[in-house]
């Protein structure tokens, strides 16, 4: 009797573990790197100065007035900086602003907004 009680519980214990819901399996899903965005996000809060702040600000403000996609077509054969090469243009250019038409400038900031906002910059940052 005893075996038989032993081999019952053995069962019994196999079915309850068969039974029990498996746990869900961790999803653990990392922030997407974004290094432009945070560029932007470290120009607009004035750690590149206060022209390279009202610069970003007034570009972002015009794009969203005009509705701008980005990127845009005319930055397409500029080659984009590094992050940490825009980061030494920023701060070089700390002192005179951004100039606005050269293209390594304009396609820094498509990329920036691409990665902020998705590619169109919202009515309201």
């Amino acid at each position: 009797m005893t075996t038989k009680t032993t081999t019952a519980t053995k069962t019994n214990t196999k079915a309850t573990k068969a039974t029990k819901p498996k746990a869900e399996a961790k999803t653990t899903t990392k922030a997407a790197v974004k290094p432009y965005a945070d560029i932007l996000k470290t120009a607009l809060e004035g750690k590149f100065g206060p022209l390279v702040q009202r610069f970003y600000a007034s570009a972002l403000g015009y794009h969203s007035k005009k509705g701008t996609s980005f990127p845009r077509a005319q930055t397409a054969n500029h080659a984009l900086l590094a992050p940490a090469d825009a980061i030494t243009a920023l701060e070089k250019h700390s002192k005179t602003s951004i100039p606005a038409g050269a293209g390594w400038s304009q396609k820094l900031f498509d990329q920036m907004v691409v990665e902020a906002f998705g590619g169109k910059v919202p009515a309201k940052q």
